[in-house]
């Protein structure tokens, strides 16, 4: 049933044909995210056939307000049109992080439902969460889900598969529902080149028919030319909004990210910093038949396998003579297999890393890239039936996890969903120290010292304070970064350290 805003009710009264089919209004609207007012005065209409992207740095408020779309967050001020929220539920459907969270806690919740009724073995399957909105998977829906790779997954435990599967699955699940507005909150975020580039030329597709899109991104080269309307957003508010070609100009992305650079480095930004993006297709190379990583470790992509190509290892090259070898590695694996559900994801991978090494481990979504550093990080329980060594120690040989995680920091995207605890960021990174989630014991001051000044280091030192579940998902990745660095562990394992940060915060991590 078409939406009719109280406007264009007058507009025909005056004899004056309306726009397009307004979808969602939001008219003089103020939002209140737990004890704070947000987005104070935003007017927003989508329209049938308009496809927006919004914009802007970490914590600015832009999953709030899309989180609005859905009738998901409260309404201090203003109008939502229409206003029952059971018909935005079925006007919008929305792919994010916060989805990702919902799924694994609901699937906790099960697991122990299961375990008091004497059925251990129910787990969610990936095609039992597209049944739900698909029964059964028409033709177009089994097009769609083989187009996103989803068609090896469906029989899969959702919660053994990796963040880029996950994220494959609930866009597909999104997508067969069919909504009259999809919003894609970073939906490129943890998929591999392939699978943006399917995803891309989808969403293409999908602008191209009837509806309307709504993209929330931080990288300008991710914004399709389909994209007719740009938002951007910073503090809280809206700082512009309308026809691309009106707003998308080097003036609004200078002036949209110019507080977040000045606080990063204390000088004024570079004016078009964000302007010069290359195409996503420039920024990766790695998926060639064969490819040969840095110090020798590759990826095999003529071997098929389950999730993807096996890891294997290769002769490592010859160090230079002046340089010292230390005598013990830091991690070494040797002749590791795993597997799931009997399909191997590791294949006798042989590899060590020596102090003073720095290593990058690439490859497609389901290739064993969070396998790997779940082994070494002790959070994948076959790590106890394979040899793998850290700081000189076999795994399982009599060490605790706390001796090895008191010499390991550590953030994943699997390691993220598990703080759900009420603390403050501040809180947050202090346990780093104790290499707990949740904080159990009370931080000294050289350490309380520690946490803050590394903080104000990266930036995120007005976070101090504030409830961690109430940022937003790229102000948690920095807490949970300062976190995994501020004890200066000997070893540092980031796994997708990057992901849903703004481009100011993505540069912090990597300098």
């Amino acid at each position: 049933m078409p939406i009719h805003h109280p406007r264009d009710i007058r507009l025909r009264a005056l004899g004056v044909k309306p726009a397009a089919e307004e979808l969602i209004t939001l008219d003089n609207v103020t939002l209140r995210l737990r004890d704070r007012r947000i987005l104070a005065g935003t007017s927003w209409s989508i329209r049938r056939g308009e496809h927006w992207a919004v914009i802007g740095p970490n914590g600015a408020g832009k999953t709030t307000l899309v989180r609005a779309l859905r009738g998901e967050v409260p309404v201090v001020q203003g109008k939502i049109f229409p206003a029952d929220p059971w018909r935005l539920q079925e006007l919008v459907a929305c792919v994010s992080f916060e989805n990702h969270r919902r799924l694994i806690e609901q699937e906790s919740r099960q697991d122990e439902a299961r375990c008091f009724s004497g059925n251990a073995d129910g787990a969610t399957t990936a095609g039992q969460l597209l049944e739900d909105v698909s029964r059964p998977l028409a033709d177009a829906g089994a097009h769609l889900i083989e187009r996103l790779g989803v068609g090896r997954l469906l029989y899969r435990d959702i919660r053994t598969l990796s963040n880029g599967e996950v994220q494959r699955v609930l866009i597909a699940r999104a997508l067969l529902a069919a909504p009259q507005v999809l919003v894609l909150d970073e939906p490129f975020d943890g998929l591999d080149l392939p699978a943006c580039e399917n995803l891309a030329a989808m969403v293409a597709a999908l602008m191209n028919n009837a509806g309307a899109v709504v993209l929330v991104t931080h990288r300008l080269s991710q914004i399709p030319a389909q994209v007719t309307h740009v938002m951007g957003i910073r503090a809280g508010q809206v700082l512009f909004q309308g026809l691309r070609a009106e707003t998308l100009t080097p003036e609004n992305i200078a002036e949209l990210y110019q507080g977040v650079e000045k606080q990063a480095s204390g000088r004024q930004p570079r004016r078009a910093a964000f302007w010069e993006a290359q195409p996503i297709q420039e920024y990766v190379s790695i998926y060639n038949s064969r490819t040969t990583l840095d110090n020798g470790l590759k990826c095999s992509f003529s071997t098929p396998c389950y999730g993807g190509p096996l890891l294997e290892a290769a002769p490592a090259p010859r160090p230079e003579p002046c340089l010292p070898i230390p005598r013990e590695p830091l991690v070494e694996f040797r002749n590791v297999t795993v597997s799931y559900g009997g399909k191997p994801v590791l294949k006798n991978l042989n590899w060590s890393m020596r102090a003073g090494e720095h290593w990058a481990l690439c490859g497609p979504n389901g290739s064993g890239k969070t396998t790997v550093v779940n082994l070494i990080a002790g959070e994948n329980p076959q790590v106890y039936a394979s040899d793998v060594r850290l700081f000189g120690r076999r795994r399982g040989s009599g060490d605790s996890i706390h001796d090895i995680r008191r010499r390991l920091g550590f953030m994943s995207c699997e390691f993220h969903l598990r703080h759900t605890r009420r603390l403050t960021a501040f809180e947050v990174v202090l346990s780093g120290f104790f290499d707990s989630v949740g904080l159990y014991r009370t931080a000294d001051a050289r350490q309380a010292e520690s946490g803050r000044g590394l903080m104000e280091a990266l930036g995120i030192g007005g976070l101090t304070g504030r409830a961690f579940p109430h940022l937003s998902f790229g102000e948690q990745r920095m807490v949970l970064l300062a976190r995994a660095v501020v004890k200066l562990p000997e070893l540092l394992v980031l796994d997708e350290p990057c992901q849903g940060l703004d481009p100011f915060n993505r540069r912090r991590v990597i300098e």
